[in-house]
């Protein structure tokens, strides 16, 4: 007698179910598509106006971090402020990641702990403690 693999038998409820998702992921796809798609077009309209306006008149070796600049002033400090391109340069890694800076709204700055204080960020609060510990109480 030779086996068979045994499935269970596809119900009315199962199917009327993966149907539905079938239907969301159909409905919803178009939606996330879209919106990154403008998001995208926000994006290469910005350079195509830093292109044609603010470097339109810079030396063609600087035009390149002049567009990236004009883009976005903080990604590109980050990304490219050591180390700037150099004419003809093509570095993927760190153009990936300038695109991620710009599509994320900035850099990535560390936060500070909300439980803090102005005077314990600025080290005024911790002297003044250490201050207080070192000083005799006396009765």
């Amino acid at each position: 007698m030779a086996a068979t693999a045994r499935f269970p038998a596809a119900t009315p409820r199962r199917s009327w179910q993966l149907l539905l998702l079938i239907v969301l992921l159909l409905i919803c796809e178009p939606a996330l598509a879209k919106k990154r798609s403008r998001a995208r077009n926000k994006q290469v309209n910005v350079k195509r106006e830093c292109e044609r306006t603010t470097c339109a008149t810079v030396h063609t070796d600087d035009f390149d971090n002049c567009v990236l600049k004009c883009q976005s002033p903080e990604c590109y400090e980050d990304i490219y402020g050591e180390e700037e391109l150099e004419p003809g340069e093509v570095d993927r890694d760190r153009s990936r990641k300038f695109q991620s800076c710009i599509t994320s709204g900035g850099p990535k700055k560390k936060r500070k702990s909300s439980r803090q204080t102005p005077k314990e960020e600025s080290g005024e609060g911790l002297q003044a403690a250490e201050a207080a510990m070192h000083q005799k109480v006396e009765f």
